[in-house]
């Protein structure tokens, strides 16, 4: 499973506007009040679109923030970067951003690449010398030093953590209404109130036909059978609507249906897409398990485990077809864009790979996106940088392979025949060797055993060192009478049998380098 402290609270989606001057700069804890107001005219018409032009690339929060300086908001501008506050309103010549851009400094040179005009510099150096205005005067505090970034983002992160649409889902009592006649269950309660609040009629109930249609388009995507809809027509049981729902349920296209919606999720396509368009292999089991699992009524829970674990978790085994559902699961993490290129750079195609997958993850899973994490805290949720690389990393440091999804293996059968053949063959080497070993005994004992001087065993050594070597046997009855010639007793039996497997090694490999070198050509 997937788990992270952070990430398992996020359910849902918020919307906030976008960090600009025209806009709060409440995402990095500035103050409220926007840069553009009627005193800070001349900011807006000649300081900040000046600084936009030349400074945005490298101090904003939609580009980079080198040097811990953002320009682009107010308590950017006010809390300075790493070098500490970069304004002294009313005093230019000891404002380090004047010093920058006035390159009085060897090493503090800003915009680095070109220095601003004369003009330019004047603009700036008269906003401050002026106190700075539009931005200290609607400003609610003032820039510190021991200002710590990673305290305020943690204040706004546990004020997100608030939202609504972050918190658990509770029950709620149904809503008083007027009209109690309308309602048939308790979500009519809260359709009518709505209704109510704003001044609406209730909507009148349709005829059987239009809502065999709507039902049928709504559960299949396809137009009802006439005759079943005459059958739902002549229905006059009090079940009869949800004899009818039942009836659409049970239609294997509703599977279909529903299961493409799920495709659309997980970014199912046949192919990875990108240049070369190169085939999802085996794609088609993920989307015909999509559909068996909505026809079989398998819980959202289940679903959910079988997608992000389906390996790791019980199998689920489906009667039919003997397949493992369960394990056709993290298909859904297989899918997608996929591209080509070297692996071993720093932005890779695995780790492309990987950002797709935890966008999948997220969007699908947890109701809003991490991959805008991957570059810094989220702008806009709840969602800290370090729940983006939590999930990367677990992505990075899993195995991804093939696995057959039969929950038999087909050739078990096959196996056992072999197992069978085997042991068959076993019992008859076990009789040959036997056998063997009785002739073995009998020979060994048959043979006289003849006492030689140190005098002649030395004399017959020399002899057969001058002799030339017998050639190796060649087959397993020449084997069987050399060891028997050669053996008086069963250590001795023994011992030979060992230099044999040594000499057998050694003539093989002499034979294949003869082979290697000199081959004859049969045919051609």
């Amino acid at each position: 499973m997937m788990t992270n402290p952070t990430t398992q609270t996020l359910i849902g989606m918020s919307l906030l506007g976008f960090l600009t001057f025209s806009g709060s700069a409440a995402d990095d804890g500035g103050p409220t009040k926007p840069l553009g107001s009627d005193e800070s005219t001349y900011f807006e018409t000649h300081v900040r679109p000046l600084l936009e032009q030349n400074c945005f690339e490298c101090h904003s929060h939609e580009a980079k923030i080198k040097g811990g300086l953002a320009l682009d908001s107010i308590s950017g501008i006010l809390q300075g970067g790493e070098g500490g506050a970069i304004i002294q309103p009313g005093i230019p010549e000891e404002s380090r951003l004047i010093e920058a851009i006035q390159y009085t400094d060897e090493e503090l040179r800003m915009p680095p690449d070109q220095k601003l005009v004369d003009d330019e510099i004047a603009i700036l150096v008269k906003w401050v010398r002026e106190g700075a205005e539009g931005l200290v005067s609607s400003s609610v505090e003032t820039a510190s030093d021991s200002h710590d970034p990673k305290e305020e983002w943690e204040s706004i992160y546990q004020n997100r953590l608030t939202w609504w649409s972050l918190q658990p889902l509770s029950a709620s009592d149904p809503p008083v209404i007027k009209d109690t006649s309308w309602p048939r269950n308790e979500v009519d309660h809260f359709v009518l109130a709505k209704l109510e609040a704003e001044g609406l009629p209730a909507g009148m109930e349709t005829d059987r036909r239009a809502l065999a249609r709507r039902l049928s388009y709504a559960l299949l995507g396809l137009p009802p059978n006439p005759k079943e809809v005459e059958r739902f027509l002549a229905d006059d049981s009090p079940t009869a609507y949800e004899d009818w729902v039942e009836t659409l349920l049970e239609n294997p296209h509703f599977g279909e249906r529903w299961a493409r919606h799920w495709m659309d999720v997980v970014h199912y396509s046949d192919t990875h897409g990108y240049e070369w368009d190169t085939p999802a292999k085996n794609a088609w089991m993920y989307r015909d398990y999509l559909v068996r699992a909505f026809n079989d009524d398998v819980s959202y829970k289940q679903l959910v485990l079988e997608q992000i674990a389906g390996d790791l978790i019980e199998p689920r085994v489906n009667p039919n077809t003997g397949l493992n559902e369960s394990i056709i699961g993290p298909t859904a993490m297989r899918l997608g864009e996929r591209r080509h290129g070297d692996n071993a750079d720093a932005e890779g195609i695995s780790q492309e790979m990987v950002a797709n997958v935890v966008d999948t993850l997220s969007k699908g899973f947890l109701g809003t996106t991490v991959a805008c994490a991957q570059c810094h805290d989220h702008k806009l949720d709840a969602v800290e940088q370090r729940d983006y690389y939590g999930l990367a990393g677990l992505l990075m440091s899993s195995r991804w392979l093939s696995r057959s999804a039969e929950a038999t293996d087909p050739n078990l059968e096959t196996i056992a025949q072999l197992k069978k053949v085997k042991s068959e063959i076993g019992d008859e080497l076990k009789i040959l060797w036997k056998d063997s070993e009785s002739i073995l005994h009998k020979r060994i004992l048959a043979t006289p055993v003849i006492v030689k001087s140190t005098e002649e065993e030395s004399k017959n050594k020399s002899t057969t060192k001058a002799e030339e070597e017998p050639p190796f046997p060649d087959s397993l009855k020449a084997i069987w009478d050399e060891m028997i010639s050669s053996s008086t007793t069963t250590s001795s039996f023994k011992t030979r049998w060992s230099e044999l497997v040594d000499e057998f090694t050694s003539e093989r490999e002499k034979r294949t380098m003869t082979q290697d070198s000199a081959p004859h050509l049969i045919a051609d």
